[in-house]
């Protein structure tokens, strides 16, 4: 990548990566790839661990996308990328989210963790995110979900559960004045909470 002063859009998927070492990306504390990263996609079916500096001093990137079978994801991935406000992860492996993946992301707006392994998510996750707006759990293995999920994320809209093993919905979803539209489309769910009616015209 060195000498691409102007790129903004860095793709690379369909190739045969086995590794993306820690200075891939140096960004702003070096010439080499400057600050002026706005979107990465990554995909590989071999990647499975991220170095936790990988993406330092890319403090402009807006997207971040990454489908691989990654085994967990290191503590401090992700800091400093206050500007992200599109943030993807696909196929990932790994049974747990760090509780506070997400902190510091005060601008994001769309949380995708898609064909993963979790059978719940942290309380805390969406903590102080007041800009998110669209959240994306499907094709995994989530059973339930903390009551509290929401509470931090008050401008969410849309949320998509399908193809999870949901047995129950939490009551204090239907108390979400701005979510807009559930999918909750093949799961395991046998009940539903009292007044679920009152507000079913969200959920599909």
């Amino acid at each position: 990548l060195a000498g691409l002063s102007s790129l903004s859009s860095l793709k690379l998927t369909m190739n045969s990566l086995q590794e993306l070492p820690s200075g891939f990306f140096l960004g702003a504390t070096s010439s080499l790839v400057p600050d002026t990263l706005r979107s990465i996609t990554i995909s590989s079916d071999a990647v499975q661990e991220l170095p936790p500096a990988l993406f330092v001093g890319l403090t402009r990137l807006y997207t971040l996308n990454l489908a691989m079978p990654l085994e967990e994801i290191p503590s401090g991935l992700l800091e400093g990328l206050t500007r992200m406000s599109y943030l993807e992860f696909h196929n990932a492996r790994l049974g747990e989210l760090p509780g506070g993946l997400l902190n510091g992301l005060n601008n994001l707006k769309t949380f995708e963790f898609t064909n993963h392994q979790l059978t719940t998510v942290p309380e805390e996750l969406f903590d102080g995110l007041s800009k998110l707006l669209a959240v994306d759990f499907r094709s995994g293995l989530i059973e339930s979900l903390p009551p509290n999920l929401l509470s931090g994320a008050t401008r969410l809209g849309a949320l998509s559960l399908k193809f999870n093993q949901i047995l129950t919905l939490p009551s204090a979803f239907i108390n979400s004045p701005s979510l807009y539209n559930l999918v909750l489309a093949h799961n395991q769910i046998t009940a539903l909470p009292a007044d679920f009616l009152r507000v079913c015209r969200w959920a599909i």
